[in-house]
Parts: structure tokens; C-alpha cells; sequence
């Protein structure tokens, strides 16, 4: 049983995280200037704020 494991696709325990950090499809193919990142983080957050405001209140009428 154990030589038909694909080690690729089930690595040891010990070197899974590692195996997935590496990974191609962690690698960002685009990574934003500073200031782009900036003004997307901050987009994020007003919609954070925005959805806990929706959710608090659904729940708050479901009461």
C-alpha cells in the first residue's frame, strides 16, 4: 500500500505546509504597488464594516 502513494499529492505530514508554500499556485502571478495595495485594503475594510453592519442587523430582526 504504501509504495502506490503519489508523494506528490501526499507528502509526510512533516513536509505538507512546506510543500504547500511552495507551491505554483501560491506564488502571486500579480502583486500591487504599495499604494494600490493600500487602497484596496482600505475598499476591503469599508466593506467589512459594511457587512458587519448588514449582518448585525438581520440578526438583530431575527430576534
Amino acid at each position: 500500500m504504501n509504495d502506490t502513494q503519489n508523494r506528490t499529492y501526499h507528502p509526510p505530514m512533516k513536509n505538507r505546509i512546506e510543500f504547500i508554500r511552495e507551491h505554483w499556485a501560491m506564488i502571486p502571478a500579480y502583486r500591487p504597488d504599495a499604494a494600490k495595495e493600500r487602497r484596496i485594503n482600505e475598499e476591503f475594510r469599508q466593506l467589512e464594516q459594511r457587512s458587519q453592519k448588514i449582518l448585525l442587523n438581520d440578526l438583530r430582526d431575527a430576534s
